[in-house]
């Protein structure tokens, strides 16, 4: 029974496959089918660096990195100065509302247990600008835990500038640091698609 139900969607998906690249393919000259396929289908576009170097894929408003084998998810943004924004060019983008141990946000920030949307699917991170250089924290693989809060900087670090810094005293649960990567060092801005 199992054979012949296997049988059966093997024979559709073929008749379905070949009637689309029939219908594909098939133009006043002829056209080679591979070749019209390829035009209808979806090219993601790449993520590239100030050196041309790939970056990745882009995917929703950010890019997939593999750090060493584990996946994250990293947001960018259109470089902006001023009132005025870029057509072509991107940044990191850096979490708006980082919480630390310290008073002053010294220090490598919590890494919130909060994360939604795209960024919720992969190992927990978080960006941090300081002017030009965009630092990613990434989570170790346990559990987020209550932790103390004494500062958090709000708005972001922008491409020149820096986040202000608030005493705020409170308990988040969140994940600590495990690794960071100088995203600026590995792939310089502005970043590209490409």
């Amino acid at each position: 029974m199992q054979v012949k139900i296997m049988s059966l969607w093997v024979t559709l998906l073929g008749f379905c496959c070949s009637a689309s690249a029939q219908q594909v393919g098939a133009g006043e000259h002829g056209e080679d089918t591979q070749r019209a396929v390829a035009v209808t289908t979806l090219a993601v576009p790449n993520v590239v660096d100030s050196s041309g170097k790939v970056v990745g894929q882009l995917f929703s408003h950010g890019v997939i990195l593999n750090m060493t084998g584990t996946w994250i998810f990293a947001p960018l943004r259109r470089l902006s100065v001023g009132p005025t924004y870029s057509a072509s060019e991107l940044l990191w983008d850096d979490d708006t509302q980082l919480k630390f141990a310290t008073t002053d946000c010294s220090g490598p920030p919590h890494i919130p247990a909060h994360v939604q949307g795209v960024s919720g699917l992969f190992r927990p991170s978080v960006i941090q600008r300081q002017g030009h250089v965009a630092t990613l924290y990434i989570a170790g693989p346990g559990d987020s835990v209550p932790t103390p809060f004494h500062s958090q900087a709000s708005g972001n670090g922008g491409f020149a500038g820096t986040a202000i810094c608030q005493k705020a005293d409170g308990i988040a649960s969140t994940w600590p640091v495990a690794s960071s990567v100088d995203l600026f060092q590995l792939y310089p801005e502005p970043l590209h698609l490409r």
